[in-house]
């Protein structure tokens, strides 16, 4: 049992970017997602969100922060400590397959997977922020299913790309494998970072570095 599970975690550090970006190729059913519940690390609402936390005191993210408050904000896996408890947003919704028992915090939330929340909104409509969850051990918790899931983070990341605007935010151990490498990277951000898709805005943000 314990080399089964050596040799499903040495697949899985071994992943290269292109390796990621080829996972995401085929579209899964609305079947092949629900078989995949079980292999997503449960929510924990006593869990602190360090990415969060740190993000929401870089100076240097404050333009993209005032742009959040004038946006609708959609994060996918809240948990405990939505986005919107540290920024401020013009609308906010998070989405979660897990029900959080937060007082105050979980009843707002779409019960659903980001996935399957993505592919029912519009291009360019949103701007996407996931503080955690673009991480294989979260989302392949326990290494099940681990091909399938593999898929699943790469369709979702191919959504959260065509549903984003004028940037997103995607911060997680595996974000560079599966998004790519973020336009803006901030100190103690494992992965990932802030992905730009406006060429305006992008322009603009880089004259402030």
């Amino acid at each position: 049992m314990e080399i089964d599970r050596y040799i499903q975690e040495s697949k899985l550090k071994v992943l290269s970017k292109k390796d990621g970006e080829n996972c995401c190729n085929s579209r899964l059913t609305d079947g092949q997602i629900k078989s995949l519940e079980s292999s997503w690390m449960p929510g924990n609402e006593s869990y602190s969100s360090t990415y969060i936390e740190n993000i929401h005191r870089r100076e240097k993210l404050t333009p993209f922060f005032e742009i959040m408050s004038q946006e609708r904000v959609v994060e996918i896996g809240p948990g405990a400590n939505p986005v919107s408890n540290y920024v401020s947003c013009g609308e906010y919704e998070g989405v979660s397959p897990h029900k959080c028992h937060v007082e105050g915090v979980g009843e707002r939330y779409k019960l659903q997977d980001g996935l399957s929340y993505l592919r029912e909104k519009l291009d360019r409509s949103s701007i996407v922020v996931s503080f955690g969850v673009m991480d294989e051990d979260v989302l392949i918790y326990g290494f099940k299913n681990f091909e399938l899931s593999r898929r699943y983070i790469g369709e979702l990341s191919r959504e959260i790309k065509r549903v984003s605007w004028p940037f997103a935010i995607v911060v997680g151990a595996d974000a560079k494998t599966y998004m790519g490498e973020a336009d803006f990277v901030r100190a103690r951000f494992t992965e990932g970072g802030v992905y730009v898709f406006d060429k305006d805005v992008k322009k603009e943000m880089s004259a402030l570095r």
